[in-house]
């Protein structure tokens, strides 16, 4: 992001000195040109000039016996409105040599001027007839409207000019040799050239940027510099040099609706410039508002006339300054870093717009300054303003750098920042450098009950808690001295720091000292974290922080798995996080292929008359290592996702074993199969069960479903509706695992259970204990009081029998009665039972 940074800066740099490069031209080659432009021949020439304003004459013969009132060439009065003026200019030459004359009409917009030269005697025969509602106008005459005229040595000529127009009555002109309007023309049509030249410069390079951030702000600006173009190109002229005769004089016919079309354009690039949204009330509600007046303005134009609709335009022009200058000033409440730039760039072009509005309007007097103080004030803006649009895009980078490198709701940064710092930071610190982690062990649980902004709250006061702990045990390092961020946030509940430490000693008395605060007391809100904490001392570190990221997660497994407060990284952790991960990709393997087997392992009634049901148990023959514990692939399972495979293939190998025990034995078994939490979170869990039940002709009441106490916290509402169907489908249901979670009597009474099984873990200490042995009676009591049968899990001797049928337990599975063995043992087994009778 940095390099695409220097980039864009290189190319608006770029751009910024060719368009300097064009004003440094344009400033040499007219620095002549304005004194061309200024040049007064009146005097040369003897001009008399004369006006006589909205006669009702149509003809030269008419007006020919009228007052005329005689003034200064570009200083009569002017306005919008219906205008039906003539103009006498009389000119006398007192050289020996005949002169040839050239009459510029500075306004490409005016409706019909017509032109008479008298050299005696008045006629009604026009020498030309200019203007946008006038046919068969040449091109050139079009974009730069003049009359070439003689004066024979020794003579007087009158110019008499016939002005009719709906809209502006100014008439500019200027008087030049043909020589000199030659050399006006070439400066004229440079300057138009350097000009549109800019433009497309500019519309082309917010295009590119347009391209490589999608910000609609380049585009409302490229829009802006086309209507500008198009303004320009109509009350300048050059317009008919680039677009088709018929569309430049539709746009002169409809200039006010090309002018609205600008404002607007001004509008919509001031807004997404400054950012104003919906929650900016006045200033969106005032932008709204002449938004939608400038429209209703572009659509009266079409049909009032120009002079009704231009007095509107003026008025809107006004409306315009106030609502842009409303965003300015709320951005200014604000300190937005670019508003400035907005002002600065702006003013030379709102200063230019006005003095075009009042030279049409008769406000000002046409000069070369006034005539174009629009054009220049256009490339003034643009320069400056492309300085704006280039500072908005370096801070636009460096957003979206921090959200790249920083989480977006807590601000803290992200495990991309410490790809970025990791090695920069190894390099800089005179220390050895650790990566310490903290494990937030309960956030999801608690987060549950927060709003979002809660959750935010907790995490970041909690990082700022740490931060603290840490920098008073050991030297933590800064990671964005901008933000002053200093905790790295992975996976929502990992809190990472960079520490300088000396050695892997100084990391455990780092690590130990915080695992000696017990919990953090979150002072915002009244909630407890529980935390394990781990670490890596980045001695052997080989650049990878990927790496560093996994060492500390395996880490934090090991430490929840081994119900460990503080582990440090360590090869042996490694190793062991290397297994599981073999070992998750082995399983699904596995799965597909067949590569699990279904142990037996038989329950008994305490009294000894018949053999109960069989608990049903994946086992797990590695082709490599061996048998795996269930223990961990299960929890495997769980933390891979391959928990709901490995449940459905039990499920189906458990149907398949049913088939093939009532064969063999010749008459059913009833099998216990365990199910997890999360597949009593899946929605279509129970329909899976009963349908697979039904396509294999499989009684549902052959099978008890166990399920641990705790698998209902997951989703306790899918939990008892999958419950419910299972039960209502014909399986038996059994609590798994009583007494090692959080149940209550009400959740034991509110589902349809029919046994209760007593974990090991409460067995195991009960001949040695008389409070377990209170707890167990009273939990047996219980159960019989719901009408539920007891199974006592882990029965390991003859005493522990005894005592359990004291308390007139019904059922046991344990070593002491028979251990697990694959299904072709268990027959064999029973066979053996049977001929034992």
């Amino acid at each position: 992001m940095q390099r695409n940074a220097l980039l864009n800066n290189g190319v608006a740099a770029l751009v910024l000195l060719l368009v300097f490069s064009f004003l440094l031209v344009l400033l040499v080659y007219w620095s002549r040109g304005v004194a061309l432009f200024e040049n007064n021949l009146a005097d040369d020439y003897q001009l008399r000039f004369e006006y006589l304003l909205d006669s009702d004459a149509t003809t030269l013969e008419q007006i020919s016996e009228s007052v005329f009132t005689e003034g200064q060439m570009n200083k009569t009065p002017s306005s919008f409105g219906v205008h039906n003026h003539w103009y006498r200019l009389t000119l006398s030459n007192d050289d020996l040599d005949r002169v040839d004359l050239r009459l510029i009409f500075d306004n490409p917009t005016l409706d019909a001027l017509t032109i008479y030269v008298i050299d005696q005697n008045p006629s009604d025969s026009a020498s030309a007839r200019l203007g946008d509602s006038v046919d068969n106008v040449p091109l050139a005459q079009r974009a730069l409207p003049s009359f070439a005229f003689q004066i024979s040595a020794g003579e007087t000529t009158q110019v008499w000019l016939h002005l009719q127009t709906v809209g502006s009555s100014q008439l500019s002109m200027r008087l030049l040799t043909e020589d000199q309007f030659h050399q006006f023309e070439k400066r004229i049509y440079l300057l138009w050239g350097h000009f549109v030249g800019i433009l497309i410069i500019m519309a082309a390079y917010n295009a590119v940027l347009y391209s490589g951030v999608r910000d609609t702000t380049f585009l409302h600006y490229i829009g802006y510099l086309v209507s500008i173009m198009l303004m320009m190109g109509t009350i300048h002229g050059y317009g008919y040099l680039i677009l088709p005769v018929p569309v430049q004089l539709f746009l002169s016919h409809y200039i006010v609706a090309v002018q609205s079309a600008v404002g607007l354009a001004t509008l919509l690039f001031a807004r997404t410039f400054l950012r104003i949204k919906r929650d900016s009330l006045r200033p969106y509600q005032w932008y709204r508002f002449i938004c939608g007046a400038l429209l209703g303005l572009i659509v009266l134009s079409f049909l009032l006339p120009e002079n009704l609709s231009a007095r509107v335009l003026l008025v809107m022009q006004l409306l315009i300054y106030v609502s842009v200058a409303m965003m300015i000033g709320y951005r200014f409440r604000e300190r937005f870093r670019w508003t400035r730039y907005y002002v600065i760039s702006w003013l030379p072009f709102f200063t230019g717009a006005l003095i075009g509005m009042w030279l049409f309007g008769g406000l000002v007097e046409y000069s070369f300054i006034t005539r174009h103080a629009l054009m220049f004030g256009m490339i003034l803006e643009m320069i400056l303003i492309s300085m704006a649009l280039a500072d908005r895009m370096s801070e636009a980078e460096r957003f979206r750098l921090y959200n790249a490198t920083h989480d977006s709701k807590t601000g803290l940064a992200n495990d991309y920042y410490l790809a970025t710092k990791l090695e920069q930071l190894a390099k800089e610190s005179a220390r050895g450098l650790a990566l310490v982690g903290v494990k937030l062990t309960n956030y999801e649980q608690i987060g549950s009950y927060l709003k979002e902004d809660q959750r935010v709250t907790l995490l970041v006061s909690s990082a700022e808690w740490f931060e603290q702990r840490i920098d008073e045990y050991s030297e933590l390092l800064t990671l964005d001295p901008r933000n002053e961020v200093r905790t790295i946030l992975y996976n929502d509940s990992l809190l990472l720091y960079l520490v300088a430490l000396n050695n892997e000693d100084e990391l455990s008395e780092v690590l130990h000292r915080l695992e000696g605060q017990r919990s953090v007391q979150n002072d915002v809100l009244p909630f407890r974290l529980s935390c394990v904490f781990v670490g890596r001392f980045l001695d052997h570190w080989d650049g990878n922080y990927q790496a560093a990221i996994n060492s500390i997660r395996q880490s934090v497994t090991t430490a929840i798995e081994s119900d460990q407060r503080v582990v440090i990284y360590s090869e042996a952790n490694q190793q062991a996080g290397l297994r599981r991960l073999q070992l998750a990709q082995d399983l699904e393997d596995a799965l597909e292929q067949d590569g699990l087997m279904l142990y037996l392992q038989p329950q008994q009634y305490i009294d000894g008359r018949q053999q109960a049901n069989c608990e049903v148990l994946a086992r797990w023959s590695h082709p490599v290592l061996g048998m795996i514990p269930p223990d961990e692939f299960i929890g495997i399972a769980e933390q891979t996702g391959l928990i709901g495979s490995l449940t459905q293939w039990v499920i189906g190998e458990s149907f398949a074993i049913s088939e093939q025990l009532r064969r063999a034995i010749g008459e059913p078994v009833q099998l216990s199969i365990n199910i997890s939490a999360s597949d009593l979170s899946h929605p279509e869990f129970s329909e899976w069960v009963i349908r697979e039940a039904v396509s294999r002709g499989i009684n549902p009441g052959n099978f008890i479903l166990e399920v641990t106490e705790t698998a209902h916290n997951q989703n306790q509402a899918m939990f008892q509706r999958n419950l419910i169907k299972l039960n209502e489908a014909g399986f038996m249901l059994a609590i798994d695992d009583f007494g090692t979670g959080y149940s209550s009597l009400t959740y034991v009474s509110d589902f349809p259970f029919s046994e209760l099984k007593i974990d090991r873990s409460l067995i195991s200490e009960m001949a040695s204990s008389a409070r377990q042995q209170k707890i167990i009676r009273a939990t047996i009591d219980m159960a019989h009081g719901l009408g539920l049968v007891v199974t006592a899990e882990g029965i390991e001797d003859e005493a522990t029998l005894k005592a359990l049928a004291t308390m007139h337990c019904e059922k046991i599975q344990g070593y002491y009665y028979a251990r697990p063995m694959p299904v072709a043992d268990y027959l064999a087994w029973v066979q053996t039972r049977i001929e034992a009778l």
